[in-house]
């Protein structure tokens, strides 16, 4: 376990430990071997689980969970080969969810919804490979439509 920045690090292998950012995508960015296959998880400075992600030849490959430090859940989704793939889901500190993001190997892709912290949704956006496409919806907090963008 180490100290980094307020939070405490963990790696969970075989052969020792290691600091860790939650924010890379790649091992070898954290000075992690390679060919690094496991798991990692990082603990806030008060215990609770702060990431837990899976690593294929030091790349992220597979689930990826972020908490607050309250422990409730903030991010989910997928990895494939370091790229964010699929639903990605976010929350705020309360377990409202905030976000819904789709990506194909780490391009922007499908439909995304963003809500604001009482849950109202705000916008509802398409993407295709990094692209705004379709329309775009703007809602207002009586979650009335107040305008629409096409691209």
């Amino acid at each position: 376990m180490y100290r980094d920045m307020g939070r405490t690090i963990m790696m969970i292998v075989a052969l020792g430990m290691v600091t860790l950012s939650p924010m890379m995508s790649s091992a070898q960015e954290n000075g992690i071997s390679a060919d690094f296959s496991g798991m990692i998880e990082t603990v806030f400075n008060n215990g609770q689980v702060e990431m837990t992600c899976d690593y294929v030849n030091g790349m992220r490959d597979g689930y990826f969970i972020l908490y607050h430090e309250n422990g409730v859940l903030k991010e989910e989704g997928e990895y494939s080969n370091g790229q964010k793939d699929g639903e990605w889901t976010r929350f705020n500190d309360e377990g409202k969810r905030l976000a819904i993001a789709h990506y194909v190997s780490g391009s922007k892709s499908g439909n995304w919804k963003i809500w604001d912290d009482n849950g109202i949704l705000r916008y509802d956006m398409s993407y295709q490979d990094n692209q705004k496409v379709k329309i775009w919806y703007m809602y207002d907090e009586d979650s009335q439509l107040v305008s629409t963008k096409t691209y």
